[in-house]
């Protein structure tokens, strides 16, 4: 769930369409949508939605990376190119990434496009401190960080950790145990 920056407010799932609520009605965004759980019995999960610094809208699924353009969804990156991405992030320098299930981490270029800038491991979240320091939880328990032109691992690496949550500001870590 997220709000975009007209207002809307946007909803993905696993079972159906995106939709978006505007103050008085739902509209479900259906246009060239790759078929869902309703429609084939198979799980072609959307976890995650976010707007770029152009606005454009993005979700995150099984199928790869889409985008709402014009009113009709678009897949920009395959399952194939870039397995499944199950994070997005827009960061304040105006930054959008892309977490994968197995490939590692995607940066969206000022052009639009997509490089691949961590190859490995499969990617839960993305998170920005107060300070800037963007930070990848992988499922392992991992963490990387970002320090403006490379990925690394961060000195907790091997910590266990398996996500942060931003709560007014302030972090919380979740260990094991």
């Amino acid at each position: 769930i997220m709000e975009a920056s007209d207002g809307q407010i946007w909803v993905v799932g696993n079972y159906a369409p995106p939709v978006s609520y505007d103050g008085e009605k739902w509209t479900v965004h259906a246009e060239n949508y790759p078929p869902t759980y309703a429609t084939t019995g198979q799980f072609l999960g959307a976890w995650s939605i976010a707007e770029d610094s152009r606005g454009v809208l993005h979700v995150a699924c099984a199928t790869g990376l889409l985008r709402y353009d014009e009113g009709s969804w678009q897949r920009i990156l395959t399952s194939a190119e870039v397995g499944r991405i199950e994070t997005l992030h827009l960061d304040s320098d105006g930054t959008f990434w892309a977490g994968s299930w197995g490939q590692g981490i995607f940066k969206q270029e000022k052009n639009g496009s997509w490089t691949q800038v961590w190859k490995t491991g499969r990617v839960w979240s993305l998170h920005e401190t107060q300070n800037g320091q963007l930070i990848a939880v992988l499922r392992n328990g991992g963490l990387l960080q970002w320090n403006g032109k490379i990925w690394s691992q961060h000195p907790s690496f091997n910590s266990g950790i398996k996500s942060i949550n931003d709560r007014n500001g302030v972090g919380f870590v979740e260990q094991p145990g």
